[in-house]
């Protein structure tokens, strides 16, 4: 039995920085290095810690077959959320260029490039990790990065992905 398994390598917010998270007003990572819980991680190299750490070739991979799985990133403050970048991997269908080589199919190791991706997920934000509000929903993802602009701008302290499958 092939059991499927999530794996993110990169979980990117952007977002702009108020008086609230701190002195400056610009676009930045809002997720880079924050705290990181999850619902499960499948073996010790692969923590939560890793989606969040600014490096496409490591990541969070979770417990395989059981679903749902999340994944949430503590931004220790009130921010202003404005896009969502996952990079996670990725079916044959979909295109997967490494940025700084431009290579297509770059910084894989082989066929594990078609075996973990959230194929369903949605994205919810919360400002005290008890109520959440869904901001983003995808039911046919293909992996690889995808690239979310926010309709309006979301405040939160917590970003939450729920992987359906």
């Amino acid at each position: 039995m092939k059991y499927i398994c999530l794996f993110i390598c990169s979980f990117i917010l952007s977002g702009i920085l108020s008086n609230v998270c701190a002195q400056v007003d610009s676009q930045v990572n809002l997720s880079l290095n924050r705290p990181v819980t999850v619902s499960s991680t499948d073996y010790a190299p692969t923590p939560g810690e890793f989606a969040v750490d600014g490096e496409d070739d490591t990541g969070w991979r979770a417990m395989p077959g059981v679903f749902p799985q999340w994944i949430c990133v503590d931004l220790q403050a009130e921010c202003s959320i404005t896009g969502i970048e996952l990079f996670c991997e990725a079916d044959n269908k979909t295109p997967l260029t490494d940025i700084i080589s431009n290579a297509v199919r770059g910084k894989t190791l082989g066929s594990e490039i078609f075996s973990s991706y959230a194929s369903s997920y949605k994205v919810e934000v919360s400002l005290n990790n008890i109520t959440w509000k869904e901001i983003y929903t995808n039911k046919n993802s293909l992996g690889g990065r995808d690239r979310i602009e926010l309709n309006s701008i979301q405040q939160a302290r917590f970003v939450r992905i729920v992987i359906e499958k």
